[in-house]
């Protein structure tokens, strides 16, 4: 079984793979990187270091990764977060988008959590 695979099997019923081209380029239209690929954070608004997870409210969001040739995922927010070892283990870096596309998050390989609103 794949990381990804696992990943999908912890969040259960919750998940879903998102497979709408529409929708995967409506969410790319929102995301901003720099050369180094971390969010271009100067994009955004409210832009903030956080030191946990549960400092986000819940609702649901989509969960992407480095690797572009992984799927899209959307899944509620609090599964993520009981789950978030299983998601992140499946790629380098990993960004989370609301399903309304006014936030966004960033947890950087180094572990650090930055969280943002989308104009």
């Amino acid at each position: 079984m794949t990381l990804l695979e696992e990943c999908i099997d912890v969040l259960g019923k919750n998940v879903e793979i998102i497979n709408d081209l529409k929708i995967i380029d409506k969410i790319s239209s929102k995301m901003f990187f720099t050369l180094s690929g971390r969010v271009e954070w100067d994009k955004y608004r409210n832009v903030v270091k956080l030191e946990s997870l549960n400092d986000i409210k819940s609702k649901s969001y989509f969960i992407m990764w480095t690797d572009s040739t992984l799927p899209l995922l959307k899944c509620d927010w609090s599964v993520i977060v009981e789950n978030i070892f299983d998601v992140l283990a499946v790629s380098f870096d990993t960004w989370f988008v609301s399903d309304d596309l006014t936030e966004i998050v960033e947890i950087y390989h180094n572990g650090e959590i930055t969280f943002g609103n989308i104009p």
